[in-house]
This record gives structure tokens, sequence and C-alpha cells, in this order.
């Protein structure tokens, strides 16, 4: 079935969902991504994530995902607020996945220090904070400490997660670790070519880095037509 097929029915069923239960939080949650992923309408996602916060302002998980979305429209202050919220309100479990996630935001609005420092406080080895110090010491030009970081999220991360696969590259490449680089690029460009997922503006990043303007251009391109979901920032 066709990507954009698949995604309007999940859309409508999500919709139809909905209106038999209409305050099911967690298929707002469901619906706010889908809105993202199929339009790209982030007012839309806003307002639902926002009528499920009026239906439970101390629901950890709508203030987290609520914090998302407005990093993503570049609303980072208030998008701080309510992850500071977020963690207010959550229990062990979904404390551990809000603090988990905090890097990506940060990151976004260029506070590298805070992911080098509050995140590694936090979360210290954790994939994800391995996975953005890395971003935030290559932000810095610093690629010896980036790939370092790079390679403790690889050694973390038995499944190869696509975009993961990605960031290492990128600090291979920076590092000045072509042939290493390129190893990674191939690994992501053979599973694209079987229909795998795999994070375009990551792979355009590596093309730029390896001086292949054009193909990191036409990445950019395929990164636009297909951004999906939440975390389909190109910022990132």
């Amino acid at each position: 079935m066709p990507k954009n097929v698949a995604q309007a029915r999940a859309r409508e069923s999500l919709d139809k969902g909905r209106r038999l239960s209409p305050e099911n939080i967690d298929g707002l949650h469901l619906l706010a991504d889908v809105v993202v992923s199929n339009t790209h309408d982030f007012a839309c996602a806003k307002r639902i994530l926002e009528s499920a916060l009026s239906l439970d302002p101390k629901n950890a998980r709508s203030q987290h995902y609520y914090s998302q979305l407005l990093s993503g429209m570049g609303q980072f202050d208030l998008a701080f607020q309510h992850a500071d919220t977020a963690i207010a309100y959550a229990d062990a479990a979904t404390r551990t996945f809000v603090l988990s996630n905090l890097g990506r935001p940060r990151y976004m609005a260029g506070q590298y220090d805070w992911v080098l420092t509050q995140y590694k406080a936090s979360d210290r080895d954790a994939s994800l904070a391995h996975f953005y110090r890395s971003l935030a010491y290559g932000s810095l030009g610093k690629f010896s400490e980036a790939l370092s970081e790079a390679k403790a999220y690889l050694s973390g991360d038995p499944a190869r997660d696509a975009g993961g696969l990605g960031m290492v590259a990128l600090a291979y490449a920076n590092a000045g670790q072509k042939d290493s680089a390129r190893a990674l690029l191939n690994e992501l460009l053979q599973r694209d070519a079987r229909g795998e997922h795999v994070v375009e503006y990551r792979i355009a990043a590596v093309y730029a880095v390896l001086g292949e303007q054009n193909e990191a251009f036409r990445w950019l391109q395929k990164q636009i037509d297909d951004a999906e979901g939440l975390g389909s920032w190109l910022v990132c």
C-alpha cells in the first residue's frame, strides 16, 4: 500500500475513534502525530494536544508531546516550561521517558552546553544522551569528542537504528574518517533501496560533509516530500 494512502487511512481511523471516544487522551496523542505526518499542519496538531491538556492538565505525556511540538514550531521557551511541567507530573516510568527525550529540543534551540552538562547529569548513559551529545559536540566543532559519543551510542544500539546510523556516519565524516562514513552511508542506502525506513536529512548531512552537494540537496528534498510525524524537523 502506498505510504500516503496508508497515512490517510490511519488518520481516518483515528478520526473515527476520536468521535467514538472523544476523551481518549492516548488517541489524541496519536491523532496529533498523524496530522503532522500527513499534512504537516502543526497548528492543527497543537489544537489537538491542547484538547488533551484540557481533559487532564496533569497528564505528563500530554505535557511532553505538547513541549515537543512547540519545539518543532520554534517556541522554545514555552516548550521548556511544558517539559518542566511534564517532569513535575510524571510517574517513575514516564519521568524516565521524558528525561530521555529532553535533549532534542535543547539541541534544536542551540543550547549545546545544556545538552553536554544537564543531559549528562540526568541521563548519563542513555543512548539518546550519547546521541545528542555527539550532535552537540559536532555543532561546536569538537569532532573527536563527537565521534567518541557516536561510538558509545552505536555500542548500545544492536538494532542499528537508521537515525542513529546517520548520526554516527556524520560523526565519522566530520572527523575526517570518510571511509567509515561511507560504509555506514552505503548501509543506509541499501536499506532505502529495500524500502526500509531511513532518515533522509541525516543522509543529506553526511553527503554535505563529504562534499557531494547535489546528493545532499536531493536527499533534503526527499525529506521534505516524505517528512513524517512529530520527529520530522529538519533542524534536528
